[in-house]
């Protein structure tokens, strides 16, 4: 499950998951990402990051802040990730 802002839908399968972030990240070039982990739990964990992305074809940099709250099954992998972010400039 993933759900980028919390009034989106929420995705369902890895494949669908796969899907939106191939195309959200299309016209991102230079990167550059930053995380720290605030709080690791029982099967979940919160983490604060930031990026900047150069986007393509605007040539406009975005500077994002946000916060990721993961959730883990008993083998480790995530099966849940839900977002909080706010961009700047931010796009309508």
């Amino acid at each position: 499950m993933y759900q980028e802002t919390p009034f989106e839908e929420i995705m369902r399968g890895r494949e669908r998951i796969r899907a939106y972030w191939g195309e959200a990240t299309g016209g991102h070039r230079e990167v550059s990402f930053e995380a720290e982990v605030l709080l690791v739990g029982d099967g979940e964990a919160v983490a604060h990051w930031s990026a900047s992305i150069l986007r393509d074809p605007s040539g406009v940099r975005t500077m994002t802040d946000g916060v990721f709250v993961l959730e883990f099954d008993d083998d480790g992998r995530c099966r849940s990730l839900r977002e909080w972010w706010h961009r700047d400039p931010p796009t309508f």
